[in-house]
């Protein structure tokens, strides 16, 4: 499981960059995934960013939150507003989550504040 701190480096993503923070994972309660540093816009305009979660299944009762941080140590992370997911779509979702934020933090990750529903893997893309 990619978990928090498992990549010396984080991968630094600029626009049109995707990453999968968990990828086919089966992250428990208070795991966090791996972690991507977000490349600063030049004028300091804040980053446009989008999460897509897939769940092998339906993932049951979950709390999955979208934490950022300007400095990349596991205290620092904070969930943005709106950014705490807690069910997937509507029908027909295909067990698919997706966010959109605006975010001037130079880091992010996932963290999976909650799980006590179905035994699920979660495949998650933090993209720009």
């Amino acid at each position: 499981m990619p978990l928090y701190k498992t990549l010396t480096l984080p991968p630094a993503l600029y626009p049109g960059d995707s990453y999968a923070v968990f990828s086919a994972d089966s992250p428990t309660s208070g795991q966090a995934s791996e972690r991507v540093a977000l490349m600063q816009a030049q004028d300091g305009t804040p980053q446009q960013v989008s999460v897509e979660i897939n769940f092998s299944g339906a993932p049951g009762a979950f709390n999955l939150q979208i934490q950022t941080a300007d400095t990349d140590t596991a205290n620092a992370y904070q969930t943005e507003t709106n950014g705490t997911i807690t069910a997937v779509g509507g029908s027909g979702s295909g067990n698919y989550v997706r966010a959109e934020l605006s975010v001037h933090a130079k880091f992010m990750r996932l963290l999976m504040s909650t799980q006590t529903g179905n035994s699920v893997t979660v495949t998650a893309n933090i993209n720009r």
